[in-house]
């Protein structure tokens, strides 16, 4: 009775983490990740809103006033191993890759890019790197800068100009 009474208690605390780390991916997405990446496995799936390009809404109100409309779309990361680096994939419903990020050592940065961080990051430290491909094709790099406890990431060109997000 103690055995089964053990065997119960740790099967329920350790059910809601398996059900928290289980999201519902659409096969479309699974298809398209399979496709790009045939022998990789995802170590976590996770389902999140992105900003899209905002939309602009006019009101009157006596004067003109011009609000900004925020709208978000539905998407899907997949974060797993490929070649030995933390890499991660971001696909639309509809089974589009809009981006795939692989981490990268802070050296091995393009030399442009580091002067870049050096001369307009001198008081920040650079804690991680990426490299980032888009729907496109292009290649951006990622660093996470942090200053007194505060950490932000500036993306830039391989020439090492900061780059839109």
């Amino acid at each position: 009775m103690k055995t089964y009474l053990l065997f119960l208690g740790l099967s329920l605390v350790g059910t809601p983490t398996i059900y928290a780390q289980q999201t519902a991916v659409p096969p479309v997405v699974l298809q398209a990740f399979v496709a790009r990446f045939p022998t990789a496995q995802p170590a976590a799936w996770r389902r999140e809103m992105q900003p899209v390009r905002p939309s602009y809404e006019y009101e009157t109100h006596g004067d003109f006033k011009a609000r900004e409309a925020f709208s978000a779309q539905e998407v899907y990361e997949a974060t797993f191993q490929l070649d030995g680096r933390k890499t991660s994939v971001v696909i639309t419903p509809a089974g589009l890759i809009q981006e795939t990020e692989t981490d990268l050592a802070i050296q091995a940065l393009p030399a442009a890019v580091r002067a870049a961080l050096a001369r307009d990051f001198e008081a920040y430290q650079v804690q991680e790197a990426a490299t980032i491909v888009r729907a496109d094709g292009s290649i951006v790099y990622e660093a996470e800068v942090a200053q007194a406890g505060r950490t932000q990431d500036v993306l830039f060109t391989a020439e090492g100009q900061q780059a839109p997000e």
